[in-house]
């Protein structure tokens, strides 16, 4: 039967055409795999990558802090001296003046009136007093007059050196080299004698007034050395307790404490400048042979405090497989068979093996003292040639496989 032989002929070639496809699958599902690297891969087998460092023994002075301020050390108020209008004022706030250098100068049309008017007076009294002389050696005029005459010309010559001086009170001089920090005077005005004028400071020296608390206050005493930083650097400097305060009316009984200190120029301008908010401090005592570890290693965890310190120990680490290149043709037919039709349970076939690893140690601190970036560690279990990590990530807990890659030396 014809049809039936077309049959078998058509069957025959779909089988053969499902080999050659199947063959072709399996060969291609048996190509090998190249081993892929990855962050997660590195990790696993070598651990975190960390920076560390060493743990130090040094000694730390233990300080009061305090907030303070910058004032003057010398200070001049200018004031009228003799009641007038101002006619020119010299100077704004800001600038440098010079000792004996003319700041105000107030008219002198009146003050000169009255000199002119206290020199004619003089004369008067002065001839009348030789006249009364001559008088009363031809015994005409009696002592009592010649003594009111005498007087009269005393109270003449002091009412014209007065209005003199005075008139040298028409110029307001700088009684110190400074700056101008206060202005109270503008041309036209009219100032009674006493009215504020000028405020002129001088800042090569400052003084710094701290306030230091009741409990604290007992242990300082003039003479001694104090420290201060302005808000706007970072720098220490240094002075010396000139006084202290006896009292106070301050609630929180804070006391004033005040620090003579040699003012700088900077950029030709005064580093300190009164007003200035500045942190004082002053020495309680020294701690010697304290541990301290470097701020950046220390993290917060909840309401503790903690340290993560590298040791040497073991891991359990996954077991590499070999590279499945092997075999021939048949062979990558059997591999690709194996990845189509996997084995129940292959998945989980994964083996480990202990070794040698450097690990991350949780260590929970508390910390005392602190200068610059060091903070001294006063209870756990660091020591001076543990390895502390550095910046700690969120990736390491206790028992994390770290790689050290820089410090430790």
């Amino acid at each position: 039967m014809p049809w039936l032989a077309s049959l078998l002929k058509g069957l025959v070639v779909l089988f053969i055409g499902l080999v050659v496809v199947a063959v072709g699958t399996l060969y291609a599902l048996g190509k090998p795999h190249k081993q892929t690297v990855s962050i997660e891969r590195i990790q696993a087998l070598e651990g975190i990558p960390v920076e560390v460092a060493r743990p130090v023994e040094r000694s730390f002075t233990d300080y009061v802090y305090c907030d303070g301020s910058v004032a003057p050390d010398v200070r001049a108020m200018l004031r009228a001296k003799v009641a007038e209008v101002v006619e020119a004022v010299n100077v704004r706030v800001g600038e440098e003046v010079k000792e004996g250098q003319v700041l105000v100068e107030l008219r002198r049309t009146d003050l000169e009136a009255a000199i002119q008017a206290a020199r004619t007076a003089d004369t008067e009294a002065s001839n009348n007093y030789e006249r009364y002389q001559k008088l009363a050696a031809q015994n005409v005029a009696s002592q009592e007059r010649l003594e009111q005459a005498r007087t009269a010309k005393e109270r003449a010559a002091s009412l014209l050196r007065e209005a003199e001086s005075r008139l040298q009170y028409a110029q307001i001089v700088s009684p110190i080299d400074g700056i101008v920090s206060e202005r109270w005077v503008e041309p036209g005005e009219y100032k009674r004698e006493g009215d504020q004028l000028l405020s002129v400071v001088d800042l090569s020296t400052v003084e710094v007034s701290a306030f230091v608390p009741e409990q604290d206050v007992a242990n300082l005493r003039p003479g001694m050395a104090g420290e201060f930083q302005l808000e706007s650097g970072t720098e220490w400097f240094t002075g010396q307790i000139r006084r202290i305060s006896p009292s106070t009316t301050d609630p929180n009984r804070f006391f004033d404490v005040f620090l003579k200190v040699e003012n700088r120029r900077t950029n030709g301008a005064w580093a300190m400048r009164p007003g200035m908010y500045a942190q004082a401090r002053f020495a309680r005592g020294t701690v010697n042979g304290a541990v301290a570890v470097p701020d950046d290693t220390i993290v917060r965890e909840g309401n503790e405090q903690v340290v993560y310190t590298v040791e040497d120990g073991t891991a359990r680490f996954p077991v590499e497989g070999k590279a499945d290149t092997a075999g021939g043709f048949l062979s990558r037919l059997k591999r690709g068979w194996g990845r189509l039709a996997p084995r129940q349970g292959a998945a989980d076939a994964q083996t480990y093996e202990q070794k040698p690893a450097k690990t991350a140690r949780r260590v929970v601190v508390t910390t005392g003292l602190r200068e610059g970036e060091l903070v001294q560690v006063l209870h756990g279990d660091v020591k001076p040639g543990s390895l502390v990590i550095v910046n700690v990530s969120d990736d390491i807990r206790d028992g994390t496989v770290v790689h050290i890659v820089k410090g430790g030396q």
